[in-house]
């Protein structure tokens, strides 16, 4: 009993993070290829051609009907890309703001629960694709998961149990901190790479689709019932202010000059805002402030440019041409040398 407890209290929210990186690799290599078959069939009903050529992908790249349906992807993903970042700038802060005070466990429940939703209304669109549009899904999906977070808000919050569990260690040494969350990346890796391989296994099976959609359901599940069930919190605030009065840190007194706690709204509005801008703009010594504004410029660039379904699009005109096997594979060759390069990083 007592190795299982030990061993629990090292692997606290790792199994988590590899489950919910399989539901989301299901999400990010099968969400383009079903969008792109649904608008197809969508688009093919209105205009009277055959479903099977949307199988085949039989479409030549100059016939209008196939730049009708990249035109019709590449612009409705710009307006469910804002229906995911708007709620999201918002809703992230918030989310680290609650994990602060109250803990990281709650947060991240809540952060699951939305991505719950996620899945479940996407399996609602693949069952109903040729009756429904499958963007209203994709809308009203996009906007739940923004307003709980998102993804960043769901890993987030993860690595930072990860960072608490390792600072309490006992002699962890400085090393670590950085060593865990290589780690914990790894494991994230590994876990859209173990994904990648099981969309690849199903890509030949007519209803691969939906059953990806089950898979990312189930795992998504499996990472909320294993937080609620076996995960323990890992941040506890008021135990940290009553460590600080028992060894005298904190006085009666100057908890009695500074009673006046900032409210939830100015701390969001002043705090959060101007610690970000503040970063930007603060002095530091030779080329570390041009890096770290180079740096988040590339990744803002990085989001747009490399955006998966984009990719998709790309890869299937002519001369590429890909099938769905081919772009698993790809995802999953890809999944793999993220996952190398973490280890040997």
């Amino acid at each position: 009993m007592e190795k299982l407890k030990s061993l629990r209290s090292q692997m606290n929210i790792e199994p988590a993070l590899i489950f919910a990186a399989m539901s989301m690799s299901f999400l990010l290599t099968s969400q383009p290829q079903f969008q792109y078959w649904a608008r197809c069939i969508e688009i093919g009903q209105e205009k009277g051609f055959n479903d099977s050529m949307c199988e085949r992908s039989e479409i030549p790249d100059d016939d209008e009907f196939n730049k009708e349906i990249q035109k019709d992807i590449s612009e409705m993903r710009i307006y469910i890309q804002i229906a995911n970042s708007l709620p999201n700038i918002i809703s992230a802060p918030l989310l680290g703001i609650w994990a602060d005070r109250s803990g990281r466990k709650i947060p991240l429940i809540f952060s699951i629960c939305g991505f719950c939703i996620y899945a479940l209304l996407y399996i609602v669109a693949t069952l109903t694709y040729r009756h429904i549009n499958v963007y209203i899904w994709f809308f009203i999906s996009e906007t739940i998961w923004g307003l709980s977070g998102g993804s960043c808000g769901l890993i987030g919050t993860m690595f930072a149990m990860i960072i608490d569990e390792t600072r309490k260690t006992p002699n962890s040494g400085n090393l670590a901190v950085p060593f865990r969350i290589v780690l914990g990346a790894a494991l994230q890796n590994f876990g859209g790479f173990a994904g990648n391989i099981v969309i690849t296994m199903l890509s030949d099976l007519n209803s691969r689709y939906l059953i990806c959609a089950i898979l990312q359901c189930i795992f998504i599940f499996l990472t909320l019932s294993y937080v609620v069930l076996f995960s323990h919190e890992t941040h506890h605030p008021n135990r940290i202010i009553e460590t600080a009065y028992e060894t005298g840190k904190v006085s009666v007194d100057s908890t009695s000059q500074n009673s006046k706690i900032p409210s939830f709204t100015s701390r969001y509005f002043s705090e959060i805002w101007t610690s970000i801008i503040e970063v930007l703009f603060r002095k530091r010594r030779g080329w570390v402030r041009f890096c770290i504004i180079t740096s988040l410029g590339l990744s803002v660039v990085e989001l747009i440019v490399l955006d998966i379904n984009y990719i998709y699009l790309y890869i299937k005109r002519p001369h590429f041409d890909w099938s769905d096997r081919t772009f698993s594979l790809f995802m999953t060759l890809k999944g793999l040398c993220a996952a190398t390069g973490m280890l040997l990083g």
